[in-house]
């Protein structure tokens, strides 16, 4: 059985092992994407994540195979974009995705995105935005296989490098 469960601090050694995964495979593909010279994802931020009650693990058979933050608030990356948002009612923002390497092609993503939209509409939002890369091809497969609606594109407030991002949005029935 799998589900979504909050992290807390002393999952950061876990979720930092996913992230560095995360960094090594992304850099794999030929994506600058975390692997800028600002460390993003770091530890500070995974740990403000915590703090916050956004980050979430990805749990099968008790083991972390994933994490994900799931963010209840204005995200400022999606303030303006070169495109279009399918609407502007009130949404929550997913990011920092990753799954731990040894469980890569197995749809965990996937799994992952499905069990969010579950807690976000039990929040009574029924709108998620969410961004990615431009070549990372395995999250925008995995995008439009849960029916996410390509709107454009954003820069990442963040980063004067390479900051320009695929922007998504899926309306929850």
């Amino acid at each position: 059985m799998s589900k979504l469960i909050l992290a807390n601090k002393n999952n950061i050694s876990d979720i930092m092992r996913i992230i560095n995964d995360a960094k090594v495979y992304l850099k794999n593909q030929g994506s600058n994407q975390w692997n800028l010279p600002d460390g993003y994802p770091n530890e500070e931020v995974l740990l403000n994540d915590i703090n916050n009650n956004e980050c979430y693990l990805y749990i099968e058979d008790n083991d972390i195979i994933g994490i994900m933050v799931i963010m209840e608030r204005i995200d400022e990356n999606y303030t303006e974009i070169d495109g279009k948002w399918v609407n502007n009612d009130k949404y929550v923002s997913i990011h920092r995705i990753a799954v731990r390497n040894d469980y890569h092609n197995k749809q965990i993503g996937y799994k992952m995105l499905k069990l969010a939209e579950n807690i976000i509409k039990s929040k009574g939002i029924f709108s998620i935005k969410i961004d990615t890369h431009k070549i990372n091809l395995p999250m925008i497969k995995t995008l439009n296989k849960l029916d996410y609606t390509y709107c454009g594109v954003i820069t990442l407030k963040r980063s004067k490098e390479d900051n320009l991002r695929n922007a998504y949005q899926k309306l929850l029935k």
